[in-house]
């Protein structure tokens, strides 16, 4: 895949659902790690998409408001739309993860993020998680669900194997016949079967030391499977 444009937010509004492993899980448990500082309030989901982060925390703690960030204006107005309910609670804003300036906010709960970051150059990353670590308050945690780089080869063909079968189950279980499946294969979305340039996916380790080194606590991994991990810290 090359640079993301429109088409691709439009066409991954429509498979999300489906080439995203255990993607449920992943948004309840990356719900549960935002914690409930009493002096702050406001979430980021950074590169929101149509806000499936950002809806389940507002679902959850109700005195919370949360801001969607994403370049992409086809994904601000799906989050805007899917987000309609909550009101003043949600709001959304234009944002480039590679030259990432947060809006002015009071100290942020927490920062959530979703398949965003494995865009962003290795280099790049101990600066952008300190300038996040340093938008929290005190007890506010960032939370990542994204893409990992496996460090073996057993690994990453453990990583492949589990997409596909993912995939292959949301395809049955939604009873589409083959036809989700043979549509990923044909994407070519599997990145450990097609990596590319322009996904750069890093090692655990390395995430969990650019978050250490950035200042953040309590670094960890929540959970793995398929080659994606939720993983984050807290502002000490």
């Amino acid at each position: 895949m090359g640079v993301w444009t429109e088409r691709d937010s439009a066409h991954f509004l429509d498979v999300g659902r489906y080439y995203v492993p255990h993607r449920e899980r992943q948004i309840e448990l990356v719900t549960a790690l935002v914690p409930r500082p009493s002096e702050a309030r406001q979430v980021i989901d950074l590169s929101c998409g149509e806000g499936l982060l950002a809806e389940a925390v507002l679902a959850a703690q109700p005195e919370a408001t949360a801001l969607g960030l994403d370049g992409s204006p086809t994904m601000r107005r799906a989050a805007e739309r899917r987000l309609e309910r909550f009101g003043a609670r949600f709001a959304t804003a234009p944002c480039d993860v590679h030259a990432l300036e947060l809006p002015a906010v009071a100290p942020l709960r927490g920062i959530v993020a979703s398949l965003a970051l494995h865009h962003v150059d290795h280099a790049a990353k101990p600066d952008l998680y300190r300038q996040l670590h340093d938008a929290l308050a005190p007890g506010g945690a960032l939370v990542i669900a994204d893409l990992y780089r496996p460090a073996s080869a057993g690994a990453w063909e453990a990583a492949a194997t589990g997409w596909d079968a993912a995939v292959r189950a949301n395809d049955t279980a939604a009873g589409m016949g083959g036809a989700v499946w043979r549509r990923f294969q044909d994407d070519r979305w599997n990145w450990f079967r097609y990596p590319d340039d322009y996904d750069q996916p890093a090692p655990l380790a390395d995430e969990l030391a650019w978050l250490g080194s950035a200042g953040f606590t309590a670094v960890d991994v929540y959970w793995a499977d398929c080659g994606h991990a939720v993983y984050g810290g807290t502002r000490g």
